[in-house]
Parts: structure tokens; sequence; C-alpha cells
């Protein structure tokens, strides 16, 4: 029976995972909803404590309702497959985009590109084209 409860339960998973669409790398031009936060994180020298001296550095990060993959690039190691994603750091910095926007539900489009530095804090980045305040309901 545990067999049996098991095997549901990673058909299951497989299921919704093959069921999710996923994203693209640049070139290509994605558009996704969320909930727009800026958090503040340890930056250089260490980039782990800023009572121990770390400099601070806020990033702008979209929240998404449901977790998003990207398809990986072949033969770049710089452009893997992710899965599960639940925050895409949005570039350029949160000094770029209206205040307005902050702890609002938004509609961001523009260009994935992996992370590769410390700077980065997420998986998935986002070049932004464009930003607004999504329709509706506010979060």
């Amino acid at each position: 029976m545990r067999i049996i409860a098991a095997s549901l339960a990673v058909l299951s998973v497989l299921g919704c995972r093959a069921a999710q669409a996923c994203l693209d790398y640049a070139p290509n031009v994605v558009t996704l909803r969320g909930t727009l936060v800026v958090r503040v994180f340890p930056g250089p020298p260490n980039y782990e404590d800023v009572r121990s001296g770390d400099r601070l550095e806020e990033a702008s990060l979209l929240l998404l309702p449901q977790p998003v993959c990207a398809n990986g690039v072949p033969g770049d190691s710089i452009a893997p497959a992710e899965h599960d994603v639940l925050s895409v750091h949005l570039v350029p910095s949160p000094s770029t985009i209206p205040a307005a926007l902050r702890d609002r539900e938004v509609i961001v489009t523009g260009t994935l590109f992996h992370s590769h530095t410390g700077h980065h804090r997420s998986n998935l980045l986002l070049n932004v084209m464009s930003i607004e305040a999504a329709a509706g309901r506010q979060q």
C-alpha cells in the first residue's frame, strides 16, 4: 500500500511539472505576473552578514503565485534548466522602478537570464522592458 501511495505521489508531481509550460531565456520575451517586493541583502565583500561589515544591497523581486520553470539552452552552462522557481530578480535596480508599484501585484515583461554573480538574488533574473500595476485586486 505504501508503494502504491508513493508511486501516485511521484506521478502527480511529474504530471504537474509536465503540464507546466517552461519559459525560455533571452532573446525570447516573457511576461510574468506577481507581487513586486524590495528586499535588502548583504553585499560585498563577503555577501554574508551586514553586521560583519558587508554592504547593504537592495533587490527588486517578483514573487510569483505559482512556480515557473525555464528551459535550459543545450550546451550553454550559463543558461541551465530551472524548476519550481517562485521568485525572479528584476533588473534594473529598485531605484528605477516606481515606488508606487512596491508591494503591489504587477505585470512585468522582459527577457530572462540565469544568475551568475553574488549580486543575483534568484536563479532567474528578468531584464525589465515594461512594468505596470496589474488590474483588479491588489495583494
